[in-house]
């Protein structure tokens, strides 16, 4: 907001670009990449552990087959393969570079996420949590029941 009140319709889509080029300007660019360099390790760390967790969750539902054990109840360990780490790290880390390539200007990636999450926050997800948290107390027919059901298909 202040660049753009400061420089009126000359300024660029990064801020600092506009600013001249002084020390506090340097200063402001480092703290950018430095912010990157340590963001983006955490996402990494953050996405490979969620995944973890759904795959050790379907690991963890009983089977068919299971029933025939009888220690199927038994706790089952929770062995870390080095393996299935590295390669969903290299899957994330690669799937990054890919979007880098194919999107090297950012505004087309804000613009499709924008895209895309604003209708999953305006509609969808509403529809979702109420039928989480209060639909199951309406009949299948109730219309408020029905009308989350048109929105989240026409969603």
């Amino acid at each position: 907001l202040v660049g753009s009140l400061a420089y009126g319709s000359a300024v660029r889509p990064n801020v600092l670009d506009s600013l001249p080029q002084t020390s506090v300007v340097l200063a402001a660019r480092l703290a950018v990449v430095l912010a990157f360099a340590f963001t983006f390790p955490m996402m990494v760390f953050l996405c490979r552990m969620h995944l973890r967790a759904i795959l050790a969750r379907s690991e963890l539902v009983p089977r068919a087959t299971d029933a025939l054990v009888e220690h199927v109840d038994a706790p089952r360990e929770r062995v870390s393969d080095p393996f299935r780490h590295t390669a969903v790290s290299l899957l994330l880390v690669g799937s990054s570079l890919l979007c880098a390539i194919v999107f090297p200007n950012i505004d087309a990636i804000f613009g499709l996420l924008g895209g895309t999450t604003s209708v999953v926050l305006s509609f969808v997800a509403p529809a979702v949590f109420w039928e989480a948290c209060v639909g199951y107390m309406y009949n299948w027919t109730h219309p408020r029941r029905l009308f989350c059901k048109l929105l989240l298909g026409f969603s």
